[in-house]
């Protein structure tokens, strides 16, 4: 298989693997690629999906995926 762009920029949890700002230039990033972010297993970040084109949003059972970003600040 040959693809022109990557498939998608792995999850990697805000607040608990990447910070708010690094998360945001990865969403950007993944839009000037044409390809998509995933959210991790952390907190939603809307500032992150409104920088993403397509953005996948990891549903886990832990209790720090069913918050917002703001809890964590």
């Amino acid at each position: 298989m040959v693809v022109s762009i990557p498939l998608l920029i792995s999850g990697m949890a805000y607040g608990i693997a990447l910070s708010e700002p690094a998360k945001r230039v990865l969403a950007r990033r993944a839009r000037k690629a044409g390809t998509a972010v995933c959210s991790g297993e952390g907190p939603y970040l809307k500032e992150e999906r409104n920088e993403a084109d397509k953005y996948i949003l990891q549903i886990c059972p832990w209790p720090w995926g069913l918050r917002t970003g703001q809890e964590i600040a």
